[in-house]
């Protein structure tokens, strides 16, 4: 069974780095560019987002980390909250807010899940956080 394993692992490996460095079609004719080697799902750098252009940083996020924006575990479908924002440590609420950013201002972005979001900033974190730094001016 072990050796089965490692087959599966090893072949699997292969396909998710052939996916990951395909071009995919999206929204509004343009391709999104491949994650940049040192980027993860759960984070968005500089290199990243001048791939394309996007109008905010809202775009940017639907584009290259569409689930970031989704409402995930059993509470979604009847609690209220959302997904909270920072920009710089500083809370700005919903996700609506990422359309105020400017992608060519932003240094990264990073999204924390439920368990994560708590542990940094309380308890009314129940949908995760989206943490976006811009860059020094």
């Amino acid at each position: 069974m072990f050796a089965s394993h490692r087959w599966c692992r090893e072949k699997c490996d292969g396909r998710i780095a052939r996916i990951r460095t395909r071009r995919l079609p999206v929204a509004g004719g343009h391709t999104s560019p491949p994650p940049s080697p040192e980027s993860s799902l759960s984070t968005l750098s500089a290199e990243d987002l001048t791939g394309a252009e996007y109008r905010d940083m809202y775009q940017a996020i639907q584009t290259l980390r569409g689930t970031w924006l989704s409402k995930r575990g059993p509470a979604s479908i009847n609690s209220e909250g959302d997904i909270i924002v920072y920009l710089d440590n500083n809370r700005l609420g919903g996700p609506r807010t990422l359309r105020q950013i400017d992608v060519h201002a932003v240094a990264s972005a990073r999204h924390l899940s439920a368990v994560e979001a708590q542990a940094l900033f309380g308890l009314n974190h129940p949908y995760g956080a989206i943490i976006v730094n811009t860059r020094p001016q």
